[in-house]
């Protein structure tokens, strides 16, 4: 599950005080045989979401870093062939539809339709290929995520068929936007990926659009009007600020300049 999914607005900002009496009235219910019934609160569209960071990100897109600050701002920006829910079972976002082979090592990915890069660029499956090649090739982990990816092909725009010298099973839970993000081939074709500007001034087919980084203070990223997910996103505009003092951070939650952590 991505984290910009997240249920809480401007006016919801969760203290201390009020968490401490929320979790205590739960455990006397549950102490004395009450039921609990969770309810979920109804989306708050619009407003700014500000969130601290304890440091500044050296590039927006996981591409070739697994640091905290670099993953927390790619997955907005970009997008995994799936996502996942709590107990990391795989769910769809770039593809709707996946089947593996019987002896495990072929897997069919079903692309989303109509899905845009932010510049406008349709996304396709040439991108899926393209975007395993950087990452086995670039990535941290990519070496040995894909090591037996011996090809990705693309019978249709639509469809990805990725075939493996053997069986890989943790292959489908290694797909997700901050670790495996997929990327615009039409960005990185005949570059150098790790001095593309792509990386500082991210597109993806995410949520959030890239609008800004004042280096040494904040970045500001905006909610994507034409996202495939219509519904989402609900917030407006993400803020995010690099505070590396833990009593700076501390002050910036107390006094409501940040949200989220």
């Amino acid at each position: 599950m991505n984290w910009f999914d997240f249920r809480l607005g401007k006016k919801h900002q969760p203290r201390p005080v009020k968490l401490a009496a929320t979790l205590a009235l739960y455990a006397l219910l549950a102490t004395s045989g009450a039921t609990v019934y969770a309810q979920t609160p109804e989306p708050q569209r619009g407003g700014t979401l500000n969130i601290v960071l304890n440091a500044e990100p050296p590039t927006l897109v996981a591409l070739s870093t697994v640091a905290t600050p670099s993953l927390s701002v790619s997955g907005k920006v970009t997008e995994g062939l799936l996502k996942y829910d709590f107990d990391l079972n795989p769910q769809p976002q770039l593809a709707t539809a996946w089947e593996v082979s019987p002896d495990g090592k072929t897997y069919t990915f079903h692309l989303r339709k109509g899905v845009k890069w932010h510049d406008g660029q349709d996304f396709t499956s040439a991108d899926v290929a393209y975007s395993i090649e950087l990452l086995k090739k670039y990535h941290p982990r990519g070496a040995s995520t894909f090591a037996s990816v011996t090809e990705v092909k693309t019978p249709d725009a639509n469809t990805a068929v990725i075939e493996l010298s053997q069986p890989a099973p943790y292959l489908l839970r290694a797909l997700t936007a901050a670790e495996s993000p997929m990327l615009p081939k039409h960005i990185y074709e005949n570059t150098d990926p790790l001095k593309n500007p792509n990386g500082s001034a991210p597109i993806g087919t995410g949520p959030y659009l890239f609008s800004q980084w004042e280096r040494g203070s904040h970045l500001i990223l905006k909610r994507n009007p034409n996202y495939w997910d219509k519904e989402k996103p609900y917030v407006d505009q993400i803020v995010i600020r690099f505070i590396p003092d833990a009593s700076s951070r501390s002050v910036a939650f107390e006094t409501g300049t940040v949200d989220l952590g």
